[in-house]
């Protein structure tokens, strides 16, 4: 299964599907979606309104991939559950996604 990372133009996209008011913040699994298309789910408690869940999303991985939070942009968001981040092409992505999206 093609994994919901990609790299174009030196930029990192990662595909998600969060859940928004969920009753714990979480990562995984990666799964796909009926058009076949990989996602990393995750969820956080933050509800979804005024950017509250997009920013904890990008707060929570930051923290569990050692990254700064300042790597990572949501770039699109569609519906309440699809999101892309965009963060500069950078080897510690790389590292976390090789053998899974595990930290």
């Amino acid at each position: 299964m093609p994994g919901p990372l990609t790299v174009t133009s030196g930029r990192i996209r990662l595909a998600l599907r969060v859940q928004p008011g969920a009753s714990r913040d979480d990562i995984g699994p990666i799964s796909l979606d009926a058009e076949g298309s990989s996602f990393l789910k995750v969820r956080v408690t933050q509800p979804a309104e005024g950017g509250k869940a997009n920013r904890a999303v990008i707060t929570l991985l930051a923290k569990t991939w050692r990254l700064p939070v300042t790597s990572m942009v949501v770039v699109a968001a569609t519906g309440v559950v699809a999101r892309y981040l965009r963060s500069p092409a950078d080897l510690r992505w790389h590292n976390r996604f090789k053998n899974g999206w595990e930290p």
